[in-house]
Parts: structure tokens; C-alpha cells; sequence
């Protein structure tokens, strides 16, 4: 017997109840029949046998579902063939709509191997019941023909019920990764909001304090003068949670060009010049591109005074006609080895991507750092 599939019969109560009908409609034709009328005896062992195959069809696949291995289930689809087929040769072909329902729960248990031995085997009690009567040729051939259009409109159907089902778990897994891709998704989001706002916030401090210990000695006052600094630096980076927690929300930014002016100002005071140029005319963008035009202008900066070792740094913002705005960062520091990116970098190109946009990097050691980001806008 081929290998079984998944179980699904026990999940679908009607499919049970399909079988006792298709049963009970054999046994009625058999009993009501005038052209194969039974006898008494015949008719009680065809009934026996029918109530026996209609167990098996139900309570015994059901059963073996529930805790049965694959050979026991092998074992009930053969036992109920053998036990409908034995009732369609007693009851002379009367009772042959009832291995029906076997064919389609080989549908829905068998491979195609096992669907085709089982409709061999049913289809072989048919045609035996019906030479059994000694009827014409034609008559025989108009008989088998009929039960094997049944058959096959009864394997088409239920294979177009299986294919339902499968198409629905399949549905429900997809739905399932696509959950949890999201999931995934807004915890990188999430990241990226920590890493670009707490960490820009964080490095700047972090220079502040440095400044503080080193002039601390011979110059208090400049010492003093850093340490107010990232005493109010600290007040910032709670503004920026709320500001993060905001963006998360869905909530509004600020206007672009005053985020990018502050972040100029910060970089300034920090110890690398910084300058902000302003092209084309100016228009308020959708907020996410705003916010991920911010982002990449704020990590481009904290990278500056991290890494790069510069004396100057130029932010350009150049609205373009056509919904076009393009955000230009550059240095004049140490450069990069541009196979490399971080966390960062990474975190701007999805920004990017997002948005439907693109990004240039153009740095070589010792020549300084481009960052060029373009979105619709």
C-alpha cells in the first residue's frame, strides 16, 4: 500500500457521514431490487457485510487516526475493499454505489498509487458482479461504464477537496511567516531607532566628557564649559526617546531643515565645522521621508566625529524638481575602505529601499567620505 498522507477525514464529520449514506443507499437498492431480486439469507449477509463496511469506513479509520501505524492503516483500507467488494458480488451488483465512498477516502488518505489500487480493486468486484449475471456484452459494458463515470467523478471532486485544504494550510503558513516576518521587521525598525538617535546622542556626550577630562587640569573653565554641554546633551537624548517613540507612533517630526540645522549646530560644538546648504525650493516631504532623511544625515555626522578625523563637513540638502530631494554628506577626513559598512550604513540603505530611493558612497583612505542618499519626495 502506497504511503499514507496526512489524516484529514476525522476533521471533516460530513465525510463520515457520506460514507453510512452511500451505505444505506446501497442496501435499499438491494433490497428494493427487481431485477436482481436477493434472497432472505443473501440479503442479511449483504446488510452484515455493508454495516461491517461501514464501520470500517468511519469508526475505524477514525480510530487508527487517532493511534494506529501506517501498516494497520494499510490493513482497514484493504479489509473495507475486500469486505464492499465480497457485498457487491453477493448482492449482485445492487449494492456497488456504496464503494463510492471508499474511492474517495483513498483520495484523501493514499497517494495516487494507493488511489489507483484501491479503484482496481472496486472496480474489479464491479465488473465480476456484473459477468455474474450472464447479461449481454453491451449490457455489461453500459453498466461498468456508468459506476466508472461515478468513480471518476467522485475521485475528481475529492481530490478538489484535498487540494482546498492544502491550499488553506498553505495560506495559513504564509500568513503565519508573513507575521512573523513583520515582527522581525519592526524589531530591526526599532534598532535602527536606537542605534541612530541614542547613539548619535550618546557619541556626542561621550566627546563632551572626553573634552572635560582633558582640559580639566589646566583649563577648568573650557572643563566646566564641556561638562554643561553634555549635562544638556543628556536633557536632549530624553527628547529624542520621545521624539523616537513619536515616529514609532506614526506621529510628525519637525520640519526637515531645522532637524538638519540642529544636528549641523551639534556637530559644530562638538569640534568638526559643520555646514548646512539648502537647495532649490524648499517643501514639506511625507514625514517618513523626512524622518529617514534625518536619520541618515544624523548617522553620516556621528560617523564624522567618530572615524573620519575631519576639518570641515558639508550637509547638503537640494530639493530637485520633478518630487525629487537628494541629501549630500561630505568630508574631507581620513576615508574609509568602502567594502566595509556597518550597522549604520546598513540601517541607511533600508531607509532607502523603503522609500523606494538610492545611495552613493564614494570614499578611499585618505580622500574623505561622500554619502549621497535621493528619494522621492
Amino acid at each position: 500500500m502506497a504511503a499514507a498522507r496526512e489524516p484529514i477525514l476525522h476533521s471533516n464529520p460530513s465525510l463520515s457521514v457520506a460514507v453510512v449514506v452511500v451505505t444505506f443507499a446501497g442496501v435499499v437498492s438491494a433490497a428494493t431490487s427487481q431485477t436482481n431480486p436477493l434472497s432472505g439469507a443473501t440479503l442479511a449477509i449483504v446488510v452484515a457485510l455493508a454495516v461491517a463496511y461501514a464501520l470500517l469506513g468511519t469508526a475505524g479509520f477514525y480510530a487508527i487516526e487517532q493511534r494506529g501505524t501506517r501498516g494497520q492503516f494499510a490493513g482497514c483500507f484493504a479489509a473495507a475493499v475486500l469486505v464492499g467488494g465480497v457485498a457487491v458480488v453477493l448482492g449482485r451488483g445492487t449494492v456497488r454505489l456504496m464503494l463510492m465512498s471508499v474511492i474517495s477516502a483513498s483520495v484523501l488518505y493514499l497517494s495516487a498509487g494507493g488511489v489507483i489500487l484501491v479503484t482496481l480493486g472496486c472496480a474489479g468486484a464491479v465488473l465480476w458482479s456484473l459477468l455474474l449475471e450472464h447479461w449481454p456484452p453491451f449490457v455489461v459494458a453500459r453498466e461498468f461504464v456508468e459506476w466508472g463515470s461515478g468513480a471518476a467523478f467522485v475521485i475528481i471532486f475529492s481530490q478538489m477537496y484535498v487540494s482546498q485544504r492544502r491550499a488553506r494550510a498553505e495560506a495559513t503558513r504564509l500568513a503565519k511567516e508573513l507575521e512573523e516576518f513583520g515582527a522581525a521587521k519592526e524589531r530591526n525598525r526599532i534598532a535602527r531607532e536606537i542605534h541612530d538617535g541614542l547613539g548619535h546622542y550618546l557619541t556626542v556626550v561621550h566627546v563632551q566628557l572626553e573634552a572635560a577630562q582633558l582640559t580639566l587640569a589646566h583649563d577648568p573653565e573650557k572643563a566646566q564649559g564641556a561638562l554643561a554641554r553634555a549635562r544638556e546633551l543628556t536633557h536632549e537624548i530624553l527628547g529624542e526617546v520621545r521624539r523616537s517613540v513619536a515616529v514609532l507612533r506614526g506621529s510628525a517630526p519637525r520640519p526637515l531643515v531645522e532637524m538638519l540645522g540642529k544636528l549641523t549646530e551639534e556637530c559644530t560644538d562638538a569640534g568638526t565645522p559643520a555646514h548646512l546648504a539648502v537647495e532649490g525650493e524648499v517643501r514639506r516631504l511625507p514625514d517618513p521621508t523626512e524622518y529617514a532623511l534625518y536619520r541618515t544625515a544624523q548617522e553620516a555626522l556621528t560617523n564624522v566625529r567618530r572615524h573620519a578625523r575631519a576639518s570641515r563637513v558639508t550637509v547638503t540638502l537640494a530639493f530637485i524638481p520633478g518630487e525629487r530631494v537628494r541629501l549630500r554628506i561630505e568630508d574631507d577626513g581620513m576615508g574609509m575602505n568602502g567594502s566595509r559598512e556597518g550597522f549604520g550604513l546598513t540601517g541607511v540603505r533600508e531607509r532607502a529601499d523603503l522609500l523606494a530611493g538610492n545611495i552613493a558612497i564614494r570614499t578611499a583612505p585618505g580622500q574623505g567620505f561622500a554619502l549621497e542618499m535621493e528619494v522621492p519626495g
